[in-house]
């Protein structure tokens, strides 16, 4: 994926913040970092003041998501338009959920309603980005 400049960096809730670089995209939160490779992105969807990014998943199974909130709506579209634009198509059955690339970069615990872990019992209304399977 090559990513321009005129992606917009998304600013969300606690200091969340979702960009595009030239690997992928990077959300970063509470001191942690992830890096998602173009290629483990299926698609980013946005909705209102909300951006999803949805994880390529093998056939049948539930793709991973990571969510931010409480982003400029405008910006929300424009982010998920141009990334969508540049996504490459797979070229295999790839799991996004294991592409990912944690970086700690502090040891803060997690904010109140934060939603980790990869249940899938995260309630749309706890989310700010969410590592939700």
């Amino acid at each position: 994926m090559s990513i321009m400049s005129p992606i917009p960096v998304l600013q969300g809730r606690d200091g969340t913040v979702l960009s595009a670089e030239q690997e992928g995209l990077v959300l970063e939160r509470s001191g942690e970092e992830l890096t998602i490779p173009a290629e483990a992105i299926a698609r980013v969807h946005a909705k209102a003041r909300s951006v999803t990014v949805e994880l390529r998943a093998p056939l049948g199974a539930t793709p991973s998501v990571h969510r931010i909130e409480d982003v400029s709506e405008a910006a929300a579209t424009a982010f998920a338009d141009a990334v969508n634009a540049l996504l490459p198509e797979p070229t295999e059955k790839t799991d996004g959920g294991a592409r990912g690339r944690p970086a700690h970069l502090r040891q803060d615990p997690a904010p109140e309603g934060s939603c980790v872990g990869s249940s899938g019992s995260c309630s749309a209304a706890s989310q700010w980005l969410s590592p939700c399977a």
